[in-house]
């Protein structure tokens, strides 16, 4: 009998320490998950202030290259990856995440808007696509991995990610103004392409109408594609970044041989600006951590 109750408590006192473990765990995951969402808030603050001042920007300070663009640029890209981290952790039903998706989304079209009314006061054609999707629909999982593809090959094409399960006014009219019935559907300036379009086509399309509309694509070459791939991999080798997965690196753009991108851990904290240049070997050494 004796020994029944010392097994007894001897499990009991491991239950409850792996229950004060597990609810110390989730308390920290939850503090976390705060701390990000604080994050998100104020990053949407600064990208809409961000925006206020481009509208008053001369048309020089305008466009690809510029601070007020490249800031714009990466606040978008740091957003998108904190919102996914969110709803991962979360889900896409809770409430948290579908109110962050919404104001994400708010912040899409007010840059379509506001870009197309630069293109117009500085005679500047920008490359610009939107992207009509839903999370459970399989062929728009294809279409993104394409524009993933077409963002990191022609790296002045903006692309905007609209999710037709958000409850929002504004991208419902949006929906409206394009008669989307299909998903995924493209918007490629006037033109339509509903259904799934491969890169090959796509790629093909987008040229076609850079031709039409005086627009300029800036390509990456099949070098500078590799030397993309090699920088990723000098990221993933260093010490703060070893832990760190290839999808968890985004390549923002390549100017003057520097190479910058966006590098996120797998603890979804904050998006880091990362930069390398290569030496007089050829070989990339990071400039900036």
């Amino acid at each position: 009998m004796k020994k029944y109750i010392i097994t007894f408590f001897i499990t009991s006192a491991i239950f409850l320490s792996a229950f004060f473990i597990s609810d110390r765990v989730n308390v920290s995951r939850l503090d976390q998950l705060n701390n990000v969402q604080e994050k998100i808030s104020l990053n949407i603050l600064a990208t809409e202030t961000r925006f206020a001042l481009l509208k008053e920007a001369s048309c020089e300070n305008v466009f690809e290259g510029s601070a007020l663009e490249i800031g714009i640029t990466k606040d978008l890209n740091q957003l998108v990856t904190r919102i996914k981290f969110l709803e991962n952790e979360l889900g896409s039903s809770n409430e948290d995440v579908k109110i962050l998706k919404q104001r994400y989304t708010l912040l899409q079209i007010k840059d379509y808007l506001l870009v197309q009314e630069l293109s117009k006061k500085c005679d500047y054609t920008i490359a610009t696509v939107i992207y009509f999707h839903t999370s459970d629909c399989f062929d728009c999982r294809k279409q993104s991995i394409v524009l993933d593809r077409i963002r990191q090959e022609y790296n002045n094409v903006r692309v905007y990610w609209m999710d037709a399960s958000i409850n929002e006014p504004a991208m419902e009219t949006l929906e409206r103004l394009y008669a989307i019935e299909i998903y995924p559907t493209l918007i490629l300036g006037s033109d339509i392409y509903s259904g799934f379009i491969s890169y090959e086509d796509f790629s093909q399309q987008l040229n076609i109408w850079a031709q039409k509309n005086s627009a300029i694509l800036t390509t990456l070459t099949d070098t500078e594609l590799t030397l993309v791939n090699n920088a990723i991999g000098v990221i993933q080798e260093s010490d703060k970044y070893i832990n760190v997965s290839k999808e968890n690196i985004s390549f923002i753009r390549v100017t003057d041989n520097r190479y910058e991108f966006l590098v996120v851990t797998k603890e979804g904290s904050e998006p880091e600006s990362v930069g390398l240049e290569l030496d007089a070997d050829s070989n990339f050494i990071i400039i900036e951590q």
